[in-house]
């Protein structure tokens, strides 16, 4: 009895220091941690490989991806997308903790959406089954989560709230169509296929019935977005656009840091070891500040009238060694202009989406073959004529154009006018060729109603450095018959204004007082290119005349000419990552550049004439029944028009 009473102290002592630590443990105040904290403090990392990497997750090595995961819990969010790079942490800091932080602390479904069935596999077995082997308070929510039996299979997981984490191949979809969950991640949705009888993956998935509870779905996207159209650009597209800003040390001006941004030094070699980004002011970053500046920095949404967030991460932010700035600009030059590899660099480095069009040629079909005899020199159809000249050093190429309603087009005639395109002077019994093309512009030409038409414009091509100040003489001193100098700009780059043509706009030609116009060269193709696909006469169509093909008129090579155009996607300038369509030429092209010229000078005669056509059509077969009927009742023919005054200079009649 009295060893008893002895003892009785020390088991009282014990039971009431177990009762203060349990008092402590679940009756003390604490203060409430965030999500990203909660993972901090649930998750463990194990890399046995990766020294450095073992330990509690932090967010110091993946800080831009922190504010997505806040997002994705807080109030009102139900749908989010992510366009990155490869290699930025995104699975393990936003899908796995996700994961990990809805079996501990907000119950749920998880439904995980990967493109096939064996990245399903993988899934499982590099990313979860690690989060549960090194993270004990995250596994503790999962049942039997080490043994065999059917609560814990590779792609079926149990937690212990009686939900279900299950991972899907896109490629799955029946076990899609039997279960979705409350938390929804999508991961590399680029690579995703439709399946031939049921339709898209992610459509399935969310019509498919909801297991969980009363909570709102949540659904997040990510990927490496791989073409312009492809399903994750447009996602981020759809949404707000969130981008990273950071602030420049030296005038605290936020900016994205991008590949636009991104300098090195370049003497007689390049030198990527130097690589460091600027500020919009021109001030130097380097590179050893970029893991400062991406911590303190914010995403601003660029389309804020978006409902959905969406976010764009470029690997410029990334800490990890292959995404430093020197060894993004060294794979950049390793590329070149191999737009595989090229695309590998702006998918996977960049996060943008990369299209190769190099080898898109323009490829006409059949033209030749849409050929056809025309009932007079001019067609029915045609109410207005344009001259059009392409200056080369030994000839010059013309083309006459009709026009019709709806910009409907026939080629007329085409020269090619042989000789010393710098004489100007005539050499007694000998005409130079400007004497030849003189003749051409004044011609008339007779259309099938009888009327006699000229040629109501003439655009002349003076981009030849060496011929501009011969065209500039000869239309100037022809200005009273709409003869025009021209020249063609790329694309006017914002000049435009909405009271003219996108086409064409007037330009002076230096000091000279000479009117030039100035042509669209790129929007002119892009219309002129894709009227060659309408093949049935109308609005826009081209009709090509029938010629023997040895006639100098239409030479078979002409029509070989449009396959040496074709248009190409490359960077802005240099080191942009910003892309624009250009047309480059391969060979001859003559006859494209005389064509673009040709609607050019459709579009120089004004909307007056343009949007009039059917009117001067029914007007020019008018004048050819009133010619038919003058010439039924006999009575005298109209008097001729004078010709053309062919007097240069100031002194000719106007």
């Amino acid at each position: 009895m009295s060893e008893w009473l002895q003892v009785l102290p020390q088991q009282r002592e014990r039971y009431r220091r177990e009762m203060q630590r349990l008092a402590a443990q679940y009756f003390t105040r604490r203060e409430r941690l965030s999500p990203s904290e909660t993972i901090e403090q649930i998750r463990v990392l194990g890399a046995p490989t990766v020294k450095e990497l073992c330990g509690p997750f932090r967010w110091r090595q993946t800080p831009y991806l922190r504010p997505i995961f806040e997002r994705f819990w807080s109030r009102g969010f139900s749908e989010g997308a992510v366009a990155k790079a490869s290699q930025l942490g995104f699975t393990d800091s936003i899908l796995i903790n996700i994961t990990a932080y809805a079996a501990y602390a907000r119950p749920g479904s998880i439904s995980i959406l990967v493109p096939s069935d064996v990245f399903a596999e993988d899934f499982s077995k590099d990313k979860i089954d690690p989060l549960l082997e090194h993270s004990p308070i995250v596994a503790a929510a999962f049942a039997s989560a080490r043994s065999r039996d059917a609560n814990a299979t590779l792609l079926n997981k149990k937690m212990t709230s009686g939900y279900r984490l299950r991972i899907f191949g896109a490629n799955s979809v029946k076990r899609l169509k039997s279960f979705a969950g409350i938390y929804r991640l999508l991961d590399e949705t680029d690579d995703f296929e439709n399946d031939p009888k049921q339709g898209d993956p992610e459509d399935l998935l969310d019509r498919s019935a909801l297991t969980g509870s009363d909570h709102a779905v949540r659904k997040l996207k990510g990927t490496t977005p791989t073409l312009d159209h492809g399903r994750g650009w447009k996602d981020y597209l759809a949404g707000d656009q969130q981008k990273l800003h950071i602030r420049c040390p030296s005038c605290s001006v936020p900016f994205v840091l991008s590949w636009q941004l991104i300098r090195w030094d370049k003497t007689t070699e390049h030198h990527p070891e130097t690589a460091h980004a600027v500020c919009p002011h021109g001030h130097r970053i380097p590179h050893e500040l970029k893991e400062s500046l991406v911590t303190a920095g914010e995403y601003i949404a660029m389309n804020p009238k978006a409902t959905m967030p969406s976010w764009h991460i470029p690997g410029f932010v990334s800490f990890a060694e292959q995404m430093a700035w020197p060894k993004i600009v060294t794979k950049f030059l390793e590329a070149g202009k191999d737009p595989a590899k090229l695309k590998v660099v702006f998918n996977t480095r960049f996060g943008e989406p990369f299209e190769d069009r190099s080898g898109e040629r323009i490829v006409v079909k059949s033209l030749r073959d849409r050929r056809r005899i025309y009932a007079a020199e001019v067609p029915a159809g045609v109410g207005v004529l344009t001259l059009t000249v392409d200056v080369q050093r030994q000839w010059l190429e013309v083309l006459l154009v009709g026009w019709g309603a709806g910009e409907e087009s026939w080629r007329i005639h085409h020269w090619r006018l042989e000789g010393d395109t710098s004489v100007t002077s005539a050499v007694p019994g000998k005409l130079t060729v400007w004497d030849r093309l003189d003749t051409i512009i004044q011609g008339v030409y007779v259309h099938e109603a009888g009327v006699a038409l000229a040629p109501a414009i003439t655009l002349i091509d003076a981009a030849d450095g060496e011929r501009s100040q011969v065209v500039y003489d000869f239309s100037k001193a022809r200005t009273a018959w709409n003869v025009y100098a021209a020249r063609g700009e790329k694309t006017f780059r914002g000049k435009d204004r909405p009271s003219r043509s996108a086409m064409v706009r007037m330009g002076k030609a230096s000091d000279q007082a000479v009117r030039l116009v100035l042509m669209n060269t790129y929007a002119a193709k892009d219309a002129v290119f894709g009227r060659l696909r309408i093949e049935k006469p109308g609005f826009g169509h081209m009709h090509f005349k029938l010629t023997p093909d040895d006639s100098p008129e239409f030479p078979p090579d002409f029509y070989a000419q449009w396959e040496n155009e074709k248009k190409v996607t490359q960077p802005i300038y240099r080191n942009s990552t910003v892309m624009e369509e250009v047309w480059i030429t391969t060979g001859r092209n003559e006859w494209p550049d005389l064509e673009m010229m040709a609607l050019c000078a459709l579009h120089q005669l004004g909307d007056v004439v343009r949007h009039n056509l059917v009117q001067l059509v029914a007007q020019v077969a008018a004048q050819g029944d009133a010619l038919r009927a003058q010439k039924a009742l006999g009575l005298p023919r109209f008097p001729v028009a004078a010709e053309r005054p062919s007097t240069p200079g100031r002194d000719r009649p106007r």
